[in-house]
């Protein structure tokens, strides 16, 4: 004897490990509507697509009439138990009526067609966050900026070396034109005492004679 040992379990048609979605926001107005299930692997969109045929009865529309209904913006949440009760879109939804060539496929053996239209759900692209990207032109203006600013310090730092060279060099030309006045004036320091000493020889000379 064989024995089912899988992990899901049937309580009252629903599996164990089923998500649960409802509509709760429809054309921007809060509303609680429909309930359907859908496996653990399937997607909120697949959730979606189920819940916009809920959307159709509460517009009172049924069968081909749905194709009437246009396009209609909603959102879905989860309230399956343990969840985190997200919610997800907004979504925008419509009925496409099938083509001849999904119809022959929709076709049963005994010539029946099954389904004739199909619910068509996307997500609303004007919802989603749009980065804006940085202007390149800006960054090489900073750049150019930087450029300049360490050009004009570096004229600065420049001038202010050859200004300082300059004043150093003319302290050092003084400084060598006032030694030389210097020892100039001690030179002629010099040969007013000698010629002062050869008075005096001259003097002393002319006393002795007398």
């Amino acid at each position: 004897m064989s024995i089912n040992t899988t992990n899901q379990f049937r309580t009252g048609g629903k599996s164990e490990g089923d998500r649960h979605f409802r509509v709760v926001s429809l054309e921007n107005k809060n509303v609680s509507l429909g309930g359907v299930s859908i496996s653990s692997v399937a997607s909120p969109s697949d959730a979606a697509r189920k819940l916009l045929k809920s959307i159709a009865h509460e517009k009172g529309l049924e069968k081909m009439k749905k194709l009437n209904m246009g396009k209609v913006k909603f959102s879905i949440q989860e309230y399956t138990q343990g969840s985190k009760k997200k919610t997800y879109g907004p979504y925008v939804g419509h009925y496409r009526k099938y083509s001849a060539e999904e119809m022959k496929k929709a076709t049963t053996a005994k010539g029946k067609v099954k389904f004739t239209m199909k619910p068509v759900v996307k997500l609303n692209k004007s919802n989603k966050v749009i980065t804006k990207k940085v202007n390149k032109p800006n960054n090489n203006k900073s750049n150019n900026n930087k450029v300049n600013n360490n050009k004009v310090n570096n004229n600065k730092s420049n001038n202010n070396k050859s200004n300082t060279n300059k004043s150093n060099n003319n302290k050092s030309n003084n400084n060598k034109s006032n030694n030389n006045s210097n020892t100039n004036n001690l030179k002629k320091m010099k040969m007013k005492k000698k010629n002062n000493n050869n008075l005096n020889n001259t003097l002393k000379k002319l006393k002795n004679k007398k």
